[in-house]
């Protein structure tokens, strides 16, 4: 092959994995800004939410419902429930140890099998007052409130495990949003159809996963950016180089 003709199938190959990794650099940088917006969002009295005109900010409180869902498999009374049941099968793989010797193992991998999800307006009462959220489009964050595994047996997978994860009244949640004028919509709930001051919520999750949830999401910032930069650099020391003997060559 032409020297040249190779130098440019691999720039043409170097600029597409670079153009991949710095759009990775950047899903991180705004990862970390969003995930950094949450941690620094002030927390308003319901009270004093009409008044606020913040992009963000958030509200804690306890979830408050007359008319709840049913969870889809367990029956639990809720605002909220994802159902997920997740199969289980071995493969073989071909592997090479740190000898260069070749030989085979059993891994085990995972299929999504069934995944429904369901949501409604609820409000959240703090003592000051109520407000309505509206969840069309949060992310949420909550514990299992179902889960089972059972052995399976003639088919693909050896193993299937079912878990259900639900927001349930009376639970003492934080919300993440700014002031919404849409209609809660859907026949539950009081009033679904009256037009009301709302918080549009973008993360909903309970008390006790605030932590975890914005640790969660800095590491994962942190990580995209990790491996786009690492990548970069792989990229551009060789490209350097070829680079350089190119133009010697030349």
């Amino acid at each position: 092959m032409n020297p040249v003709i190779g130098i440019g199938i691999l720039v043409v190959a170097g600029v597409g994995f670079i153009v991949i990794l710095v759009k990775l650099i950047r899903e991180g940088i705004t990862g970390w800004r969003r995930t950094n917006a949450l941690a620094n969002a002030p927390t308003v009295p319901i009270a004093e939410v009409s008044s606020r005109s913040d992009p963000l900010f958030k509200v804690k409180g306890r979830v408050v419902c007359d008319t709840p869902l049913g969870s889809n498999h367990s029956g639990t009374p809720c605002v909220y429930f994802l159902w997920r049941v997740v199969g289980f099968y071995r493969v073989r793989v071909h592997v090479r140890d740190s000898e260069g010797k070749s030989h085979y193992r059993m891994e085990v991998q995972s299929d999504l099998i069934v995944e429904e999800s369901e949501r409604i307006p609820f409000e959240i009462a703090d003592g000051t007052g109520r407000i309505w959220i509206a969840p069309h489009e949060a992310e949420f964050h909550c514990d299992a409130v179902y889960r089972k595994c059972e052995p399976m047996s003639g088919g693909k997978y050896f193993e299937r495990q079912s878990t259900e994860w639900a927001l349930t009244p009376g639970m003492e949640v934080i919300a993440w949003g700014g002031v919404s004028n849409r209609r809660p919509g859907g026949k539950r709930g009081k009033k679904a159809g009256a037009k009301r001051l709302e918080l549009g919520a973008s993360v909903i999750c309970d008390v006790d996963h605030e932590k975890t949830l914005l640790r969660k999401r800095w590491l994962g910032a942190i990580s995209f950016v990790a491996v786009g930069v690492l990548g970069v650099s792989v990229l551009v020391f060789p490209a350097v180089y070829f680079l350089g003997f190119f133009m010697n060559w030349w």
